[in-house]
């Protein structure tokens, strides 16, 4: 994930007199739950009435007949758990104003790219410019099958045609973002594709790499926020839809 939102307005800026940028835009959906150790004890204060939670509560017993107190600490703390998924990544948008209409209806996450570029994460609606979400990848470990078949003419053995391709695989992916530091097992596939965007005279030709659907899972990590006091186990799945090719200026890019 490496394009800039400005790059990504660049490409499509510069797209055809037709005003068509091919790309893909394939839908994520993010599961994610956060999970940390809070205090069992409810409090609540007697002049605000607000309410907190304590880990540790100390009751003093009445004095005996020697006078000695008899102070009892009790100790107790559960396990809170929220969920982050794609409601959650949106309002955190609008709350640091990154949402230019003032409102999380009508907005959704896709993993866009113009085609064979790199994806990028982005919130995307109708009649608004897309807005970039920055995450620092991390790629490794890698295993896969591949298979495919390509040709080559004798009256020109430089140009290499490709005529099928497809690959099946898994690697470890690293995302971090905005306090969150994850990992998981990405299982996913890609394929050749070759054909025509539109119809008649005004149809695009385009050959490309698609990729299937897309799964994270056996996801750990966690989420930090020291402002907060919160450092949390992160668990779930991030999915993304099987790729296909689209005009990204219908979503704002280029505007």
């Amino acid at each position: 994930m490496k394009y800039s939102l400005t790059a990504l307005v660049a490409l499509a800026s510069a797209s055809t007199a037709l005003a068509v940028t091919l790309g893909t835009a394939p839908a994520v959906t993010i599961a994610l739950t956060a999970s940390q150790s809070v205090g069992g004890f409810k409090v609540v204060d007697p002049d605000t009435r607000e309410t907190s939670y304590e880990s540790e509560k100390i009751t003093e017993g009445k004095p005996d007949k020697n006078g000695n107190v008899l102070t009892t600490t009790e100790y107790k703390t559960v396990v809170q758990t929220v969920k982050f998924g794609n409601a959650e990544l949106l309002n955190g948008l609008l709350e640091d104003g990154s949402l230019p209409d003032g409102t999380v209806k009508g907005w959704s996450i896709v993993s866009a790219s113009e085609l064979d570029g790199d994806s990028q994460l982005c919130a995307v609606k109708k009649g608004q410019a897309p807005i970039l979400i920055e995450t620092e990848d991390s790629y490794e470990s890698f295993a896969a099958t591949v298979s495919g078949k390509d040709t080559t003419s004798s009256a020109s053995p430089d140009v290499t045609t490709t005529v099928s391709y497809t690959l099946s695989g898994k690697l470890i992916h690293g995302i971090s973002y905005n306090g969150f530091e994850i990992q998981g097992v990405e299982t996913g596939s890609a394929k050749y594709a070759k054909g025509n965007f539109g119809k008649g005279s005004s149809a695009i030709p385009y050959e490309t790499y698609l990729d299937g659907a897309v799964k994270l899972a056996s996801i750990s990590g966690n989420y930090t926020s020291e402002d907060e006091g919160i450092y949390a186990l992160v668990e779930g799945t991030i999915s993304t839809a099987a790729e296909a090719v689209l005009d990204l200026e219908t979503l704002g890019f280029g505007q």
